[in-house]
């Protein structure tokens, strides 16, 4: 079931021209594209003929297998988002989907790929159901008595869902290759803007629902290694945020985290200076998840959790920090690096040449290393 999925259209970018594409149905909007050159950009609109909230995903890729997170808004009558593109890039295949959701969607719609399944289920933390997705390892039907380690991949900003196929279908390649041994993966719900931590108010208590009702939750379900030494914690920009906090905070539930191109990671959440999300979004998750509180956002970051924690983390954990060098996270990830070398915390840090705030291409870019870091971690677990 596809819930809250209104609407998919792909078209062809035709150099020079322009493309109008219209689509209409009895449970969805109408949904309007236009590409078109303008004074040296390539211009996407999209616009809908109707009120409710949506989010809106923008693609650009050769195999049409690689999204891009446009924009959320919500408006009272309608509205659109635009996006520029270089001219030099060559035309592509672009695809947009639109979504209807709830401000909080604690049960999304399901990710369209055939390597995970979607799971509904009870979180006592949050009094009301929600959804996680979860890939099981080739070997897990075919050895019933094996016990699995268990990556839970934290996603960023936006609609997380979109980012299950891509990532199960990079991981199980290289478990299909023998590169990394045979591991669950757990794609936990985290809300387009959750911040991976309990809001002040207690409105959205994410991590509450992860570390008390998701990880037992899953280890009740699935033949899981049900230890610290069976369990990672991985995510890009607010995931990396999230499982760099986690990670810290409860390094005697994880063998280790993993943070790839990780934000907010500046300690004064409000800042303009290197950052992606544009200040007025940041001050509504600001009032939203941390209650206006500075304090409040300062005792959760990563910063302060690795002073608190630095003494007594286990000298087999694992710490990594991976960021791109077009990223414009890049600043404060290396200012985290060194406060970590401050703090005698041992830890991987690499700067990935070339890379932007791109999550897939991120792990693509760290390459053999991507794999000794998962086989060190787990390859004794199995």
């Amino acid at each position: 079931m596809n819930l809250g999925i209104m609407r998919t259209a792909l078209v062809a970018w035709l150099a020079g021209g322009m493309i109008v594409s219209t689509l209409a149905g009895d449970s969805g909007p109408e949904l309007a594209i236009r590409f078109e050159d303008d004074a040296g950009a390539r211009m996407a609109v999209v616009g809908f003929d109707r009120s409710e909230g949506r989010e809106t995903f923008f693609q650009e890729s050769p195999d049409l297998s690689g999204w891009r997170y446009l924009d959320r808004f919500w408006t009272a009558g309608g509205g659109g988002v635009e996006i520029s593109l270089p001219m030099e890039t060559a035309p592509r295949f672009f695809r947009v989907a639109t979504f209807t959701e709830p401000v909080h969607e604690w049960v999304t719609a399901e990710a369209q790929t055939e390597l995970a399944g979607y799971r509904i289920f009870h979180s006592a933390a949050l009094g009301r159901p929600t959804s996680y997705h979860v890939s099981l390892p080739p070997a897990y039907a075919s050895d019933d008595e094996r016990e699995f380690p268990v990556l839970y991949w934290l996603h960023g900003s936006g609609a997380g869902i979109l980012g299950v196929g891509p990532v199960s279908r990079f991981l199980r390649n290289a478990m299909d290759a023998g590169l990394i041994p045979q591991m669950i993966l757990v794609f936990p719900n985290g809300l387009p803007n959750g911040m991976w931590c309990d809001s002040k108010d207690g409105s959205t208590p994410i991590e509450s629902i992860l570390m008390e009702d998701l990880i037992p939750h899953v280890d009740r379900t699935y033949r899981t290694l049900a230890t610290r030494d069976g369990r990672l914690i991985e995510g890009f920009s607010m995931g990396g945020y999230g499982a760099g906090r986690l990670g810290l905070k409860h390094a005697e539930h994880f063998r280790g985290f993993s943070m790839f191109g990780a934000g907010p990671m500046q300690l004064d959440f409000l800042t303009t200076e290197s950052v992606i999300v544009p200040l007025p979004k940041r001050q509504e998750i600001f009032e939203e998840v941390y209650g206006g509180d500075m304090d409040y956002y300062e005792s959760l970051h990563p910063w302060r959790l690795a002073e608190q924690h630095a003494d007594g983390l286990p000298d087999d954990f694992r710490i990594r920090v991976m960021v791109g060098t077009e990223d414009l996270m890049l600043a404060n990830n290396r200012l985290f690096h060194a406060h970590l070398n401050d703090l005698e915390i041992r830890h991987e840090y690499r700067e990935l040449e070339g890379i932007g705030h791109q999550p897939l291409q991120s792990l693509m870019a760290v390459g053999s290393g991507n794999w000794a870091f998962y086989r060190e971690i787990f390859g004794g677990a199995e």
